[in-house]
C-alpha cells in the first residue's frame, strides 16, 4: 500500500504539474513569475544529467514562448530517510542548472511527524546557505472548494487524505466523489485507491460509506425512472452512474419522482 500511495500521489503532480504551482502560490504565498503553463519534467534526454537527479517529478513553469521561468522539485516522503535530505540539494540545484531558472523544492507527506522531519533546514555548509523545504503536510494543506475541484478533480485528492479524520472529512470525502465523476474510470480508481491506501481504518471506512451512499442514490433515480417508465438513454444512465455528488443525486432523485420524461431530470 506505501508504494502504491507513493506512485499515485508522484502520478498526480506528474500529470497536473499546474497542482504544484497551485500549492506554492496558495500555502507558502510564494511570488512566482507569470506564467501561462506547466509541465512535466522527463529527465529523459533533455539534460546531460541522469534522470534520478531529478527526483520523483519536476514541473516546469513556461512563459507564452515556452521558456521556463520557474522549476519545482516534487517529493513524495512517506518515512523518514537521511539519505534524502542529502539529495534534496542536489534536485533542485540540477532544476535549476538544466531550466536556468529559479527553482524551489516542494514535499508532500501525508504523516505528520514525516512532514514536520521534512520541513528541517538542511544546512549546506557554505555561508548563509540554508535550504528551508517547502512542506506539504496534513497541518498545510488547504481543504479544497467545489469550485476548484470542477476546474481541477485532482485537488480533491491530498485534502481527502488530509482531512479525512477531522471535521471537514464528510466535505473533503464529498469533493473527492465529485472529482473522481469528472475524469475516466482509471483515473477515478486512481484517486480512490490512493486516498484509502493513506488512510488509517476508521477513515477508511467512513470513505467506504461515502462511496455506498453515493452508489445507492444513483441507482435509487435509476429506479424511480423505470418505475415511472421513464426511458433512460445509455449517455444519461452513465452520466447518472458517474456523478459523485450527493447533492447533485438527491436533487435528479426529487426531480425523477414527478418528471414526465428525461430532460425535466435537468431543468
Amino acid at each position: 500500500m506505501a508504494s502504491y500511495l507513493h506512485e499515485g500521489l508522484v502520478e498526480l503532480f506528474r500529470n497536473r504539474p499546474e497542482l504544484a504551482a497551485g500549492y506554492l502560490a496558495e500555502v507558502f504565498r510564494i511570488p512566482l513569475p507569470p506564467y501561462v503553463g506547466a509541465r512535466a519534467e522527463s529527465g529523459d534526454g533533455t539534460g546531460t544529467e541522469p534522470e534520478e537527479c531529478l527526483g520523483d517529478t519536476a514541473v516546469a513553469l513556461i512563459d507564452e514562448s515556452g521558456t521556463p521561468v520557474a522549476g519545482i522539485v516534487v517529493e513524495v516522503q512517506l518515512h523518514r530517510d537521511e539519505s534524502r535530505r542529502w539529495s534534496w540539494p542536489t534536485f533542485v540545484a540540477t532544476l535549476r542548472s538544466r531550466l536556468k531558472c529559479p527553482a524551489y523544492l516542494l514535499v508532500v507527506s501525508p504523516k505528520s511527524d514525516v512532514a514536520e522531519w521534512c520541513s528541517a533546514d538542511i544546512t549546506m555548509g557554505h555561508p548563509d546557505w540554508v535550504l528551508r523545504p517547502l512542506v506539504l503536510g496534513p497541518d498545510t494543506i488547504p481543504v479544497a472548494d467545489a469550485d476548484s475541484v470542477l476546474e481541477i478533480p485532482e485537488r480533491a485528492v491530498l485534502p481527502s487524505i488530509a482531512h479525512a479524520e477531522g471535521p471537514s472529512a464528510e466535505h473533503v470525502l464529498s469533493t473527492l466523489f465529485a472529482g473522481m465523476s469528472r475524469v475516466g474510470e482509471a483515473r477515478a480508481g486512481m484517486f480512490y485507491d490512493v486516498v484509502y491506501a493513506a488512510l488509517p481504518v476508521e477513515a477508511r471506512r467512513e470513505l467506504e460509506i461515502q462511496k455506498g451512499k453515493i452508489q445507492g442514490r444513483a441507482r435509487s433515480v435509476l429506479i424511480v425512472l423505470d418505475a415511472r417508465g421513464i426511458p433512460v438513454p445509455d449517455d444519461i444512465r452513465a452520466r447518472i452512474l458517474r456523478c459523485g455528488e450527493l447533492g447533485q443525486l438527491d436533487d435528479w432523485l426529487r426531480q425523477a419522482v414527478s418528471a414526465g420524461d428525461i430532460e425535466d431530470l435537468f431543468v
